[in-house]
């Protein structure tokens, strides 16, 4: 009888054991996704940010002076093209966050596409100050960050 319980103790501790290695296994896929679409979000944030300001400028300028010379427009609509490309990207990306993070996260990523859905169709001159596009990034990035962090 002794042996058999042995036997069973032995077996229940590798189940154990492997059920433990599978668990590690896939907590450590999970983290290593959360800390792809974290950089990603980051990157994808920059690159839409920093082209929304490069319009704001441009078109700052044009209303100055009434006029762009041809060497301004062609990068006033490369903007708007690194934009529309930044933005796809942050979108996705974003999406993919609200699968894989918790409900913090999602609430702030929610957040972030209802602001963005009240800014589509106005003019530069019209859009929220730039600090609130980085106020709703920065929240996002730091509920992904502290989610994405193992304790």
């Amino acid at each position: 009888m002794a042996p058999a319980i042995v036997g069973l103790i032995a077996f229940a501790s590798g189940y154990q054991l492997e059920e433990s290695k599978r668990f590690s296994a896939s907590q450590q896929f999970l983290y290593e996704q959360k800390m792809r679409v974290w950089t990603s979000s980051a990157k994808h944030f920059s690159a839409y940010i920093a082209n929304w300001n490069r319009l704001r400028g441009i078109a700052g300028l044009e209303a100055k002076t009434g006029s762009l010379t041809r060497d301004e427009k062609t990068r006033k609509n490369q903007y708007v093209r690194d934009r529309d490309i930044a933005w796809e990207g942050l979108e996705s990306t974003l999406w993919e966050a609200s699968l894989l993070f918790g409900p913090s996260a999602r609430q702030a990523i929610d957040e972030y596409f209802a602001f963005e859905a009240t800014q589509g169709n106005l003019r530069l001159s019209e859009l929220a100050p730039a600090a609130t596009w980085q106020m709703h990034r920065d929240r996002i990035m730091s509920q992904l960050r502290l989610e994405a962090t193992p304790r």
